[in-house]
């Protein structure tokens, strides 16, 4: 049996030809994969027809409002920790000039909090009910403002999953009005019904985050709420004696 050894020759270059081969291998395979994904992706889209691009736009809106709502709900949006902490400090031992000095820090703050303990200051000269009036007329305001954004999703839920059964439905129509009295291709059958299917796959994998999402934001603002009307019920009462 002949041998490197035998010849003398250095193993060393072969073996890293060798190692560059089956690299190069590699990389076609995944490139091949990645293009076979890429192709499946867009018959699947093609497939769907008009309504599938129709509950990607959902999809689009559904994302941008999510991250619109996260960045509204923070807690320095609603209710800052620090402000909180002054709010609290004066419940518990209001002061003429400490209304005044709260009333300039809450000027410089951007938050239902400030807004709501600002509308209380204003109105601190008139009764306890004016007061508690003018503060929940504002509180209405901001839950609205608060809410915006949850209408959108709530659609977004409804419609999505209802786009992706139109979808079937008009795919289904497709394949069986193909169908001939001479006979009938199973194969072509069950794929174009496959195909027809993926409309209410899509409707629903936006409709279950959406749901989710909705479930998260509703359940942080009625905590934010809760909170808030807590901290003004004492605020007030400290506030007008």
């Amino acid at each position: 049996m002949v041998t490197f050894n035998e010849f003398k020759i250095d193993q060393k270059p072969v073996l890293i030809c060798l190692t560059l081969y089956k690299m190069t291998e590699e990389e076609n395979l995944l490139s091949s994969s990645d293009s076979s994904i890429i192709e499946s992706y867009s018959s699947i889209l093609n497939d769907g027809g008009v309504f599938m691009w129709l509950i990607i736009l959902t999809s689009v809106i559904l994302v941008t409002t999510v991250f619109y709502k996260l960045l509204s709900l923070k807690k320095d949006n609603i209710i800052p920790p620090e402000l909180l902490k002054r709010v609290k400090n004066f419940s518990q031992s209001p002061t003429k000039d400490g209304s005044v000095e709260l009333h300039d820090t809450l000027m410089k703050s951007d938050s239902v909090l400030s807004d709501l303990c600002v509308t209380a200051i204003e109105k601190q000269e008139s009764n306890i009910v004016e007061v508690e009036k003018a503060v929940e007329v504002k509180a209405r305001e901001s839950i609205v403002k608060i809410n915006s954004g949850l209408a959108i999703i709530e659609v977004v839920i409804i419609i999505s999953p209802l786009l992706g059964l139109l979808g079937t439905a008009s795919g289904l129509v497709g394949v069986f009005s193909g169908l001939t009295a001479e006979g009938t291709d199973h194969t072509a059958l069950a794929k174009g019904i496959a195909e027809a299917l993926y409309t209410t796959i899509a409707g629903l994998a936006v409709a279950v985050p959406a749901v989710i999402a909705q479930s998260h934001f509703v359940r942080k603002i009625e905590t934010m709420s809760a909170e808030l009307e807590l901290t003004m019920s004492k605020f007030i009462s400290a506030l007008v004696k």
